[in-house]
């Protein structure tokens, strides 16, 4: 096995498997924590953002999003990164339409 294939390998196993995590970006140490991001606090932006629809980007993890869609063929790979769910939904109804 080469250097380079090792450390690739090596890369993408440790520390943990893989490249990608989710994380907390705020606390969720009490039960207090817990009732503001879950039931009931969760109602709160919910209200919010059905009043001002851009509260979403506020509120939400929505603008750090993006999404990688592919019809999976070798013969023809279809792949977009996009930030909206609109393009997103649009997207795969062309990748479905395709097969």
């Amino acid at each position: 096995m080469t250097d380079f294939r090792q450390q690739a390998l090596d890369y993408h196993a440790y520390p943990t498997p893989g490249k990608i995590s989710v994380e907390l970006t705020t606390a969720a140490e009490t039960s207090h924590d817990l009732s503001l991001a879950y039931s009931p606090g969760v109602a709160e932006p919910v209200r919010a953002i059905a009043e001002n629809p851009d509260d979403v980007y506020k509120y939400t993890g929505k603008g750090n999003t993006v999404a990688v869609i592919t019809n999976g063929t070798k013969k023809r790979r279809s792949v977009s990164a996009r930030l909206s769910m609109e393009a997103i939904r649009k997207d795969l109804e062309a990748i479905m339409a395709q097969q």
